[in-house]
């Protein structure tokens, strides 16, 4: 296993392969700030530029793919194929149980994707510490896969075991989304539609919410209604049970955005900036993370580590 090479409350685990996208810059200058954070960024780089060493809480360690598949497999008890670098994100609840002794001295434990820009991310998760809280997801509704935090206790470590068909999904090479949701067709009756869609207007007045918006909140809460907690069928619904159940307490707050939202909150013209740390949106308002889940793939590299950039429909620039 890993030596772990430095203490702190929080580390976050990344995990990337082939070769660093082009806006990786983008995020390694967002997280140079959040030095309350370790972060430990596992990659297959034959060099790391310059720009990227001398961090006191950043963390390279260099692996394949495969090696990393064998680790895992030791640790389990089962053969996991590594065969899409995408498959990773099946298995980023499992990190906190497989990588214990590298995280033996840290409260907390989370995972981020590199297609995030991070801002005043520490507000939010300071918060949440305070609250006493042992799951983190940033967003309102459901389990969040770009980023999320986990209390290293052994019980919220096995949690992804909770999954019904852990094992299976672990040893297909197909991504399935076991750190989120798991699409599924979801039967419900009349009254229960209609439940859960009054559920969902009720989170807001009527009046602010956007058609999308309705739909979208719609779909989690009629997900939670019909859901077998018999069988749950990935990390959202594991917590949903758990948290049901008085065995875990997650939070579930709206921290990390993307275009996504945007469009669902009906903002045409809405731009970003990130300076020194703060992810500031047109009116001023702090973002505590972004991701550029569409945005990402009409980006050209950048080359630099940028001090200041704006993120908006058409894309980053460099200020």
């Amino acid at each position: 296993m890993i030596i772990r090479q430095n203490t702190g409350k929080i580390a976050v685990l990344i995990f990337y392969f082939g070769g660093f996208p082009p806006w990786f810059r983008l995020f390694f200058s967002s997280i140079m700030p959040l030095r309350e954070i370790d972060w430990y960024i596992f990659h297959d780089e034959r060099e790391l530029p310059d720009e990227f060493l001398g961090f006191s809480h950043v963390f390279f360690k260099r692996i394949s793919l495969a090696d990393l598949a064998g680790e895992i497999s030791v640790v389990l008890g089962f053969d996991v194929l590594l065969q899409d670098p995408y498959k990773l994100c099946d298995l980023k609840p499992i990190w906190g149980y497989v990588f214990r002794d590298l995280l033996e001295n840290y409260d907390f434990w989370g995972y981020s994707d590199v297609d995030v820009v991070y801002g005043d991310l520490w507000t939010g998760v300071n918060d949440f510490l305070k609250n006493g809280r042992d799951v983190l997801s940033v967003y309102s509704d459901f389990m969040s896969g770009p980023f999320a935090l986990f209390r290293n206790r052994q019980d919220v470590n096995r949690l992804f075991m909770e999954i019904h068909d852990y094992r299976r999904i672990l040893q297909d090479p197909r991504h399935y989304g076991m750190d989120e949701n798991i699409l599924r067709e979801i039967k419900a009756g009349v009254f229960r539609k209609l439940a859960a869609l009054l559920r969902a207007m009720k989170k807001d007045s009527f009046s602010s919410l956007t058609p999308e918006q309705v739909r979208f909140r719609y779909h989690w809460e009629l997900k939670r209604m019909t859901m077998d907690s018999s069988r749950p069928s990935e990390m959202t619904e594991v917590l949903w049970k758990a948290e049901r159940e008085g065995r875990v307490h997650a939070e579930f707050r709206p921290l990390m955005f993307s275009c996504r939202d945007m469009q669902r909150r009906a903002r045409r013209h809405w731009h970003l900036t990130w300076e020194k740390g703060h992810l500031r949106d047109e009116r001023g308002n702090e973002v505590a993370a972004f991701h550029l889940i569409d945005l990402k793939k009409s980006l050209n590299p950048i080359q630099i580590l940028p001090e200041r950039f704006r993120i908006g429909p058409a894309g980053v620039e460099l200020l």
